[in-house]
Formats: structure tokens, sequence, C-alpha cells
């Protein structure tokens, strides 16, 4: 899809002109920039056809994603957009999305959507959010549910006992460091270490084996994590991180483990030295 096509899509979409839809498109991707981390937006970039659409897109790879809300997003896209309606706005972002989810693979655009706040998955399903609507209460215990019922997995029992922390806030932790985990170092070495691990943590970092590692630093692969946790005191965020590579360790073997990280960029000494 190049970037015409792609504007067509998003004015067939919205109803707007094609010139509306165009800097509609431009300014939500830009924002999109902003909120996501740089690694990500770049993994999006490569992953669109067309350098015109592409170009939003381009952050440095190590900038880590700005946690403004979904109120804050729509603000930003229409501050770009005086021209058009504000009621304009919130449709024009889930045409986007739509369109970009026609654009990129589906890990791309997956990994995308979880670095943002649920709001966004809701505008995809169908339900327009308009700005100051809070993420409706059936949702948020939806999320939670899915939550306890990993938590008789063996590493989210680990990860509790070390941190200290609750055990569905173990789950969160666990499933957020075993998925970036499992991006950060390819889907060879990931698969690897997840055919060691219990069944539901095995699914969270495993990965097709032909997945490429993407390379960001330590401070994006802490911001990912935080992203994916948001109801994880900040403060319990790195220690829940360490926590869960010590249980990683110990259900699947130091030796294993330090195959899968011996690549990984000495800076992430930092943080994993508290997990050897």
């Amino acid at each position: 899809m190049n970037h015409d096509q792609f504007v067509d899509r998003v004015a067939e979409r919205t109803r707007l002109s094609r010139e509306h839809a165009a800097a509609l498109t431009e300014a939500t991707l830009r924002v999109l920039a902003e909120r996501i981390s740089g690694g990500q937006a770049e993994d999006l970039a490569l992953a669109l056809p067309d350098e015109q659409l592409a170009r939003p897109l381009h952050e440095s790879p190590r900038k880590p994603a700005e946690g403004f809300d979904f109120n804050a997003f729509v603000g930003r896209v229409h501050s770009q957009l005086p021209d058009l309606p504000h009621q304009a706005i919130v449709p024009g972002i889930r045409a986007v999305l739509m369109t970009l989810r026609d654009a990129v693979p589906d890990k791309e655009f997956s990994d995308t959507m979880a670095q943002l706040p649920s709001e966004f998955r809701e505008l995809l399903e169908g339900t327009e959010v308009p700005p100051q609507a809070p993420m409706p209460a059936h949702a948020a215990v939806e999320r939670g549910a899915s939550v306890r019922m990993n938590e008789d997995d063996a590493v989210v029992q680990r990860t509790a006992a070390r941190a200290n922390v609750p055990s569905g806030e173990a789950a969160q932790l666990a499933r957020a460091t075993l998925q970036t985990l499992g991006d950060r170092i390819g889907g060879r070495q990931a698969h690897e270490l997840a055919q060691r691990l219990p069944e539901t943590s095995a699914g969270w970092l495993d990965e097709p084996e032909e997945t490429p590692a993407h390379d960001y630093g330590v401070d994006d692969f802490v911001g990912r994590i935080r992203i994916l946790v948001p109801d994880v005191p900040d403060d319990d965020v790195t220690p829940g991180i360490q926590a869960v590579i010590v249980a990683l360790r110990e259900a699947a073997g130091d030796t294993e483990v330090d195959i899968a990280l011996g690549p990984l960029p000495q800076e992430y000494d930092r943080l994993l030295e508290r997990a050897r």
C-alpha cells in the first residue's frame, strides 16, 4: 500500500476530503511515534512500503515512549489540524489506525497496540471513545481476570516471591518482561528458551524462529515493559524485571539463559547484574 492508496482509504473511511485525510494521516502517525518507543516507531516505519508514509514515524531508536493518555493523544493530533472540526478527530484517528493495520504485518501492529492505552483497542473494536471517557469498568475486570488465570504459572510464582509483590502484579511483570525479551533477543533464542518454561510463560516468551532480534537499548527495554504494566508502581518495575529474569534462570537453566542473553550489549549488565 503506497501513500496515495493509504490516504484514499482514510478518506473513504472518514468521508473527508483527500487533503484533510492526508493531513490527518501525517498528524496521527507523528503523534503515534511520540507515544510509542523509538524502537517500535522505527519498526513500523520499516514495515511500511512507502517512505512518504514512514517519514512521520522516524524517531531515535533509543527514544523512550511518552506516557500521555488517549485524551492527550487526541489533543495533540487536533493541535496540528486546526481546520478540522473537533468531532472529526477521534473517527479520523480510528480510520488511520485501521488503515495502518491493513498496511503492516500483524506482529508490528500488535506490538504497537501493546504500548497504547486500552481506549485505542476499544476504538478499533468499533467503540468510538470520546475524549474524557474513562475505560469501561467491565474492561478493567476482564483484564484483571485474564491475569488472575495465570497466577499459578511457576515463573509467576517465583517472580512474586523474589520481588515480594502480589501474584497478580507478578503475572503482569512476567508477561511484559518475557514478551519484551522475546522481541529483543529474536525468535530463535526466544523459541529455544520457551521450550523449557511452563505453558503460560512459554507462550509469553515464544516467537516464530524467523523473527529477527530488535536492536534497542536498555532504557527502551524498561520503558516498553513499563508501558505494558500500567497498574504496577514505578518503583516495582525494575526489581520486578530482575525477579523475572531470576525466575527464568531457575526454570530454563543458567547456561541456556546466558546463551540467549549473551548478544545483548554491555549496557544491559546494570539491569541484569542482580539477576545473575
